[in-house]
């Protein structure tokens, strides 16, 4: 019994803390929503290159704004990744764009 008590007491502080981490750490959320978004290797390190171009604190931005791809699609640095910009305006915003 006591183990069992003992173990709920372990569980929720354990819950309580992932709660406050997912509150106040956004490199967490980035990191829940890359795995729910199935994103690649290859895909995060563009999105870090982005945000870091864009003088963006973390890439939690480039989630809810379509522009920083949009415009990256266009800019010559990024001409090889322009497949890879393309997968995540259709996969993240539903923005199909013909190359």
């Amino acid at each position: 019994m006591l183990c069992l008590i003992s173990g709920l007491i372990y569980w929720r502080l354990h819950i309580r803390r992932r709660l406050e981490r997912e509150i106040s750490d956004p490199l967490f959320l980035v990191q829940e929503l890359n795995n729910a978004h199935q994103i690649s290797p290859q895909e995060k390190r563009l999105m870090l290159d982005l945000a870091a171009d864009n003088a963006l604190p973390n890439p939690l931005t480039l989630f809810v704004e379509p522009r920083f791809f949009l415009d990256a699609r266009e800019k010559a640095s990024y001409a090889s990744s322009r497949e890879i910009i393309e997968s995540l305006l259709l996969r993240l915003f539903s923005i199909e764009v013909k190359s």
